[in-house]
């Protein structure tokens, strides 16, 4: 770019043939032994677009290509990884050159690896379906055992080998403290406790929590607190020992990652306002905030080593959605631009709602709709997308406040209806839905200081009533409208009358099975396993529990997906739609950041 500026015309590219092999020169520079030096970008950033090739090709060429002015570090990038898909988390052992990872390599499970940060060669330790939660001082690692489940289960093993100890259940985080005892992020009751020993509660909210890490003196927690589940907005927050708790920053639009400095001074994290480019902070326990690194990637810390060397994944993360209509011959590809989120399908099986939740989203980001012939999306409005009316006029949206806002965009002419709700304090998921007479709604929302649950909703307005036990979200109504269905606490599918009735547990189903749709007649309802992939839909009869399977979904490319986060079908089972998640990821040890 400098070249193609110089003043003196001479001096700067003569065609786009040369512009062209300069690049080409420059992304041969993707050795992972190099030091490849970046440079820090001002407080005032600008978003370069990334050409497709590796991601580390990607952080060189925007380090080289972003605007100059004098570093205050000179960070060395090192890389660890080179198969194709995802890092799920890494933490340094205690010497600080060996690293444990998992990752989910050429579309196979989670397995767990450890590396030498000098000679990147992965050893497969035996286990799969793993997160690493922490090393400690004796090098025993806290593992979760089935992450992505409903019910993630604490274990321990020792980094030289052997089987994990099952340690608790309903765990979603973990990590050592000094001493060598746990911290935990326990789920209970639809809350996230944050506890320290064991059973201790230090903080709790309705949220949810990630990246518990402890102080180098022990004698506090830094976090993350988010909003609600799985969102990843979120702020900094610190606790100490006697539960007394801060937040240090604002809230971001997505914060992952958390370690504290090698110093102790200072908590770093990866956050963005955009959901896009994750760029590296840090801040003080007073609250002073800095950027520490910027790049035009998405950046997500692990760890930090005692001698300052930085622990980070880099990622190219596309959520897309795949599609068949009745009587094609292929699925085709249904996403609108790089972070669609599909939240349902009319009933005579020719349209989906999508919401684009990606930069190209707008702030609040954008409802549409689109026919899985493939035609062009129709933008209908902003918020996150709910579902379809019965008659198919109206799709319902909403946009977190605060204070929340609902509204029933129209697909057709006319203007948007809001519905006032005024008891709420956050709307959570995808949960805004109709009812089949088309004059209610079905809402997963939460009032202040309490865990979400589904509520029924009059679009007239009036108070809003609720249907399922706190922490206890629905997935779907009946076809009668008299009962809606989801997993109870324990995970299990469930129908939860409208009238106030006891819940009923659909039988013969395992615990974390997902609701899809009701088939023909309302007399079986479509489900799908989401613990494996690829993901397997069954019909399952509500009286009996005898099920049959349906499909099987998962695209043509398994590189680097790590779930199918969604599944819409049409009631008669001919047309279907499904969101997935494609992570291709690096890991890298940078050295000189300060």
């Amino acid at each position: 770019m400098r070249h193609c500026l110089e003043k003196n015309p001479e001096e700067r590219f003569q065609s786009a043939r040369d512009v062209a092999f300069n690049l080409a020169n420059l992304s041969e520079i993707s050795g992972g032994s190099t030091a490849l030096r970046a440079l820090k970008a001002p407080r005032r950033l600008r978003v370069w677009p990334i050409a497709a090739g590796s991601l580390l090709a990607g952080l060189i060429a925007g380090a080289l290509l972003w605007p100059r002015r004098e570093p205050d570090a000179s960070p060395v990038f090192d890389r660890l990884t080179y198969q194709l898909g995802t890092v799920d988390s890494a933490r340094f052992s205690p010497d600080g050159h060996t690293i444990v990872y998992s990752a989910a390599w050429e579309g196979r499970p989670l397995q767990l690896f450890s590396t030498r940060a000098e000679f990147p060669q992965p050893q497969p330790l035996g286990l799969e379906r793993v997160r690493v939660g922490g090393v400690s001082a004796s090098n025993e690692i806290a593992l979760l055992l089935n992450p992505d489940a409903a019910n993630p289960t604490l274990a321990r093993a020792a980094l030289s080998g052997g089987a994990p100890r099952e340690v608790l259940e309903h765990v979603r985080d973990a990590t050592w403290a000094p001493n060598g005892d746990l911290v935990i992020v326990r789920m209970a009751n639809g809350r996230d406790r944050l506890e320290y020993p064991v059973g201790k509660m230090l903080y709790e909210t309705a949220g949810w929590i990630s990246h518990p890490r402890f102080s180098k003196k022990g004698d506090r927690i830094a976090f993350l607190d988010h909003t609600a589940f799985p969102d990843t907005r979120g702020t900094v927050a610190l606790v100490d020992l006697s539960g007394h708790k801060q937040t240090l920053t604002r809230e971001w639009e997505d914060v992952r990652g958390l370690a504290w400095s090698a110093a102790g001074d200072e908590i770093w994290f990866t956050a963005s306002d955009n959901g896009t480019n994750d760029f590296l902070y840090a801040v003080t326990p007073s609250g002073r905030q800095r950027l520490v690194l910027s790049v035009p990637s998405r950046l997500f810390l692990q760890d930090i080593a005692s001698d300052g060397r930085i622990l980070l994944v880099a990622e190219d993360v596309r959520v897309r959605i795949a599609g068949h209509a009745a009587g094609a011959t292929r699925e085709q590809d249904l996403s609108w631009y790089d972070s669609t989120f599909l939240s349902d399908i009319s009933a005579d099986g020719q349209w989906i709602v999508v919401g684009e939740q990606g930069a190209m989203g707008g702030p609040n980001y954008s409802v549409g709709m689109r026919k899985l012939d493939g035609s062009p999306p129709v933008r209908l409005g902003e918020g996150y997308s709910g579902g379809f009316s019965p008659d198919r006029k109206w799709v319902a949206s909403f946009v977190n406040g605060p204070p929340p806002k609902v509204t029933l965009l129209p697909t057709g002419a006319g203007d948007p209806r809001p519905i006032p709700v005024p008891e709420i304090d956050r709307i959570v998921g995808f949960g805004v839905g109709f009812f089949p007479d088309g004059q209610h709604l079905w809402l997963n929302a939460a009032e202040a200081g309490h865990p979400a649950r589904t509520y029924l909703q009059d679009i007239e307005g009036g108070k809003l009533h609720p249907i399922t036990p706190e922490g206890v979200l629905a997935e779907g109504v009946s076809l009668d409208g008299k009962s809606l269905v989801g997993p109870d606490l324990e995970g299990r599918l469930s129908l939860f009358p409208t009238d106030g009735g006891p819940a009923r547990i659909v039988p013969g189903l395992a615990s974390g099975l997902d609701f899809v749709q009701w088939g023909p007649g309302g007399k079986s309802l479509y489900v799908r396993d989401n613990n494996n992939l690829p993901t397997t839909v069954f019909q399952v009869d509500v009286s009996t529990g005898q099920k049959r399977t349906v499909r099987q979904l998962m695209p043509a490319d398994p590189s680097g997906i790590r779930t199918v986060w969604a599944v819409a079908m049409s009631p008669d089972g001919k047309s279907y739609a499904y969101n997935y998640f494609r992570q291709l990821s690096q890991l890298l040890v940078v050295e000189g950041l300060k």
